[in-house]
């Protein structure tokens, strides 16, 4: 294993001593300036609110994911910690990813470099806090131990089995990893450590599973399985690649998720195919990391087309991947195999500039995103949380009801006093959201069902009622008789999390004589 502590040269400590002040420096401000947008809340509120270990388990299946980022979350929220203690929590893990990368990784200095500073280490696994950071720092680890897996088994297995408890993706490596492992001990001669440790990441892989198995009621949107060969279906593998490698993004306020390279026509997607080939040469002459790069891809591209097209988060796991199988690559020498019509494509020269030619997009990437983060609000959460604590309304005595629920959910962690708001879609007070069937046929309420809905809305003694909507509708004469528009928020990076808080002008007595129940409350219909 490389010494942390005795780089190539004293140059290169500088550099990397450099580069991990400067990536920390900036990481911190970016993370900052951004405003936790739905699914950075809902792991915090889910941690929070669950009343035991075994609660929190219970939701993981609406989830879709295993638990481990939510354990190592959960004693922040149970300490009465703030919410900003998860974001300081994410930023030291993703500096220690981009320690191991810096100091361990044996990729040329200018690459290391332009990786950190790139867009998913920099931006998209470091400021966002998800646990998709998992997946990195683990992947990162494995690399840097790969090379005592035999001396090591234990470390390398332990760390194997976390993988697969990240998410359905780390799920995936970690097969992938646990196969070609297995390969490797039938040709080396087998030590009961080491058939001990291979038995680590079957039981990791198995508790993964276990945990997203889905409910009966979990929602039929996320239940679904696609089995068509459309070519929207099947573009969505291409569009995937092309999303990890070049992560581009159109510049514009609403940038994240978008494709600068889909400006010129969305057929540009086709240039996924060439670019994961490239990808593979790079890999051409190492049968091992080949195996895993394949296999870990092969399940990743399974999940986009069976389950869902994922959005940059989900597709710059491939990126990592292929950042870690040509890590490891290194400790492995040259298959025997002649690639004499490839040479040209898996010459060290020609890999060696097209990887700076990505990385260095990736700058552009993390350029353009960090730009706009600093300018507009990723979600409008933050000030609408700080417009309900400035005007006092941050009490017992103010009632909040809110619709959609996942706009308003990320509001709940900034406030200290109200814990819940009345979610229209489940008619009930809630935090987190629950992705079940009541959630999916309630998703899209008329304006006529939301004003139905907050009439019926169990007041009790509380004096004031307001309602959190994620559009305006200013233009219903009807609903602004009852309501009155006190605060907004909107040109949110996600668009869908530009908020609008009204005031309810009804008092609970009048409410409660005029409610009128809407017939067609089930029918669904846009806001």
């Amino acid at each position: 294993m490389p010494n942390l502590l005795k780089p190539r040269d004293s140059g290169e400590l500088r550099q990397n001593f450099g580069a991990i002040l400067a990536f920390g420096l900036f990481s911190t401000f970016l993370a900052i300036n951004h405003e936790p947008w739905r699914d950075e809340a809902q792991s915090w509120l889910i941690s929070r609110d669950s009343h035991s270990l075994s609660n929190l388990f219970h939701w993981m299946g609406y989830e879709g994911t295993p638990a481990l980022w939510h354990i190592l979350i959960y004693p922040l929220t149970q300490m009465g910690l703030p919410y900003e203690s998860m974001f300081l929590f994410h930023l030291l893990l993703s500096l220690l990813a981009a320690v191991l990368f810096l100091f361990y990784s044996p990729f040329p200095q200018a690459q290391k470099t332009l990786a950190v500073f790139g867009y998913f280490l920099l931006y998209e696994y470091t400021v966002i806090a998800r646990s998709y950071v998992l997946v990195v720092i683990l992947l990162f680890s494995i690399a840097t131990v790969y090379q005592t897996r035999f001396s090591r088994p234990l470390t390398f297995a332990t760390l194997i089995a976390l993988l697969a408890n990240t998410s359905v993706h780390g799920l995936v490596v970690s097969l992938a990893l646990l196969f070609t492992f297995s390969l490797e001990l039938q040709r080396h001669h087998r030590t009961v450590k080491q058939v001990f440790a291979a038995m680590i990441p079957i039981i990791g892989c198995i508790v993964a599973v276990l945990q997203v198995l889905p409910p009966i009621d979990l929602n039929p949107a996320t239940a679904e399985w696609h089995l068509d060969f459309s070519p929207r279906n099947l573009g969505g593998i291409p569009h995937a690649v092309l999303g990890a490698f070049v992560p581009v993004p159109q510049l514009k306020t609403t940038f994240w998720n978008s494709r600068l390279i889909y400006s010129f026509t969305p057929v540009m997607t086709l240039l996924g195919i060439p670019i994961f080939l490239y990808s593979l040469c790079h890999l051409a002459k190492k049968p091992i990391p080949l195996a895993i790069y394949s296999l870990s891809s092969a399940g990743l591209f399974a999940i986009i087309f069976l389950k869902d097209r994922g959005s940059l988060r989900h597709h710059g796991l491939i990126f990592i991947l292929f950042i870690f199988c040509i890590w490891i690559s290194h400790y492995y020498p040259d298959s025997r195999l002649r690639l004499k019509p490839l040479s040209r494509f898996t010459s060290s020269h020609f890999l060696s500039r097209t990887l700076t030619l990505f990385l260095s997009l990736h700058i552009v990437a993390a350029a353009a995103a960090s730009f706009f983060e600093i300018r507009y609000d990723f979600s409008a959460s933050r000030k609408a949380a700080g417009f309900l604590a400035q005007t006092e309304l941050d009490n017992p005595n103010t009632l909040v009801a809110a619709y959609p629920a996942y706009a308003a959910a990320p509001v709940l962690p900034f406030l200290t006093r109200i814990r819940r708001f009345y979610y229209l879609e489940y008619e009930t007070f809630g935090s987190f959201l629950i992705w079940n069937k009541e959630y999916y046929q309630n998703r899209e309420l008329t304006m006529r069902q939301i004003m139905n809905r907050v009439g019926r809305v169990p007041r009790g003694e509380k004096s004031e009622l307001y309602l959190i909507l994620n559009s305006r509708l200013d233009e219903h004469p009807q609903f602004m008789t009852k309501f009155e528009l006190v605060a907004h928020f909107d040109q949110t990076i996600v668009p869908e999390e530009s908020l609008f808080i009204y005031r309810s002008k009804v008092s609970p007595e009048v409410e409660g004589d005029s409610n009128e129940v809407d017939v067609g409350a089930n029918n669904g219909g846009n806001t």
